[in-house]
């Protein structure tokens, strides 16, 4: 004969019922719900070899149509200058808030070759619901120096972020010095003024954009590692006895950064913390790898012999968890089971309504079970002649609590044993 107390048969048939895992009392903490993949992505590169022209031509890739963009980036050489890199749609116009499907660069080739650049776009698969959109800003500005932040709308994480500025040969261009994520919502571009026809008021017209997800999704905080550029030795020419000689130093560096664990890596940036970058376009390559990885190589030449550093950041993105976790209760506190539901405000969906059905359930599982220990004892005092005596007033005796057992056999009943009062 097996017996089940009462709580026990509550917690199975309220939690049990409904799908949610139940760990018994005696054994170590464990969690119901995993940590699981919030989908792979998946990069397209495409090579160009750009022709010649004084002003920046759009070149793009596509994500396939079930896939959803969430950055992009490029390759190129010191022989062209990449002035703007953006989410964008299939003939490269820029995406300010809706639905992007291309990543878009922007290259300017002086030479009278045409070096190759590669294009690459950031694809999120098998991410279920997720969609991804674009948040966007655009500043003029007329100081030297400039930053312009977009930020991703409530309900959404960014994954990724870019760029784009006005190219205008007569009022000036804002050459783009930072394009990072910031510890929220958003992206961040910093911008240095370069003037244009003397004569002009220079003014640097700049777009941030920010590459949006919804869907149960989440980003891991962010990791940024710092890159010191290295200073070769400085080459100087001399202009003759009447001018002073110049001097300039040769700076480099590069950084592969990468997400870990269950974390997906959809995009990156850099920030400069100390110091100028080396020339106008020195970033030649700020792009995501197949690996998965983010590369971002940094090479130029400047006048400025202080130290440079950078700050290289990855977007790590991470699926939301709905969890249940059961953990003994603390000491003193009784024995069995606490069960903790994932907390709403972190992504978890909230299940305390089963606790109302779980109450309900009880209350009627005590009154089923009271109703049939009562029948029980009257048919037997009916059957004893009346041996059985009852506690009057209906209050049990010192010291006796009510336990309600359900004890599991097979009982028939006629049908006039059931017309009982209780």
């Amino acid at each position: 004969m097996k017996r089940w107390t009462l709580r026990a048969a509550l917690l199975a048939l309220a939690l049990g019922a409904s799908g949610v895992g139940v760990v018994p009392g005696d054994m170590p903490a464990a969690a119901a719900g995993r940590l699981s993949q919030p989908g792979q992505i998946v990069v397209h590169s495409l090579t160009i070899e750009p022709e010649r022209a004084s002003s920046p031509l759009p070149y793009s890739v596509e994500c396939d149509p079930a896939e959803q963009l969430v950055s992009g980036g490029y390759n190129a050489g010191s022989d062209v200058q990449v002035t703007f890199s953006y989410p964008s749609g299939a003939k490269g116009t820029p995406v300010t808030g809706g639905h992007p499907t291309a990543w878009t660069i922007g290259v300017i080739n002086n030479t009278k070759s045409n070096p190759p650049v590669q294009i690459s776009a950031a694809c999120l698969a098998g991410g279920g619901d997720t969609v991804s959109s674009v948040s966007s800003t655009t500043e003029t500005h007329f100081e030297a120096t400039s930053s312009v932040a977009a930020s991703c709308p409530d309900g959404t994480v960014r994954a990724g972020g870019g760029y784009s500025s006005e190219w205008n040969p007569v009022l000036g261009t804002g050459m783009i010095t930072g394009s990072y994520p910031l510890p929220r919502q958003g992206w961040a571009v910093d911008v240095a003024l370069r003037s244009g026809d003397p004569d002009t008021q220079p003014r640097a017209t700049v777009t941030a954009y920010a590459v949006c997800l919804s869907g149960e999704i989440a980003v891991a905080d962010l990791s940024p590692v710092q890159m010191t550029l290295a200073g070769a030795t400085a080459i100087c020419t001399s202009a003759g006895p009447l001018l002073q000689s110049t001097c300039i130093t040769p700076w480099k560096g590069s950084q592969q950064l990468n997400c870990f664990g269950d974390q997906v890596l959809s995009g990156g940036g850099y920030q400069v913390t100390s110091g100028n970058l080396p020339g106008f376009y020195p970033v030649l390559v700020n792009t995501p790898t197949p690996q998965p990885a983010w590369q971002l190589n940094i090479s130029g030449s400047t006048p400025d012999t202080a130290p440079i550093i950078v700050n290289a950041t990855p977007v790590c993105l991470v699926a939301v968890v709905t969890s249940v976790t059961t953990a003994p209760t603390a000491a003193g506190g009784g024995g069995g089971a606490q069960t903790t539901i994932a907390d709403p405000a972190a992504g978890g969906s909230d299940l305390r309504p089963l606790a109302f059905v779980g109450g309900g359930l009880l209350l009627l599982l005590v009154l089923l079970l009271g109703a049939l220990a009562l029948g029980r004892s009257s048919r037997r005092r009916s059957r004893a002649g009346g041996r059985v005596q009852v506690q009057q007033q209906g209050q049990p005796a010192a010291g006796v609590g009510l336990d309600a057992v359900l004890r599991a056999h097979r009982s028939s009943y006629r049908l006039d044993e059931f017309r009982e009062t209780i």
